[in-house]
């Protein structure tokens, strides 16, 4: 009997850290050590590759091709996007923790349930016959996410408002 706890224990040791490196995802503030407010280049020191940056209004929107965006004003990260639950950085693997258990690809009901209401949503223009996609502010949390076909398809977080 102990062989087998100490087996079991071990298992769910070797299964929980198989990941590596767990970032929390936490609404109004950032993501792991992705910080709202925090140096725009982090995500890069981080083992994140960069990919496409694209200059907007006021600043830059900068994807990596982990699957993490960041709106950059200044030099200062002012809004994340998380498209991937786990990704492999330069530095090892990943798992985003987002809040109530929920993963990229998760229902909207399931959504719902964790979160609540969200205090806005609004359909997301889409080509004729493409899923539908609608976008769920929860602006006092700083958390936004987009679903397509009613499923979760991204996180953003932002500064509470």
């Amino acid at each position: 009997m102990t062989k087998l706890l100490t087996g079991l224990v071990l298992s769910l040791a070797l299964g929980a850290s198989a990941w590596g490196e767990v970032w929390r995802f936490s609404a109004g503030t950032g993501v792991g050590p992705i910080l709202l407010n925090g140096d725009y280049l982090s995500p890069t020191k981080l083992g994140l590759t960069p990919g496409e940056g694209i200059q907007v209004t006021g600043g830059y929107y900068l994807k990596y091709k982990e699957g993490i965006e960041t709106e950059c004003t200044g030099k200062k990260i002012s809004q994340i996007v998380v498209l991937s639950s786990k990704f492999a950085t330069k530095n090892g693997p990943v798992e985003v923790q987002f809040p109530g258990n929920l993963v990229i690809g998760s229902t909207a009901q399931q959504m719902q349930s964790a979160l609540g209401a969200a205090t806005q949503s609004h359909a997301i223009p889409t080509a004729k016959n493409a899923p539908p996609r609608v976008y769920y502010a929860y602006q006092s949390q700083g958390l936004g996410v987009i679903t397509e076909g009613g499923k979760i398809l991204q996180f953003a977080v932002f500064a509470r408002k």
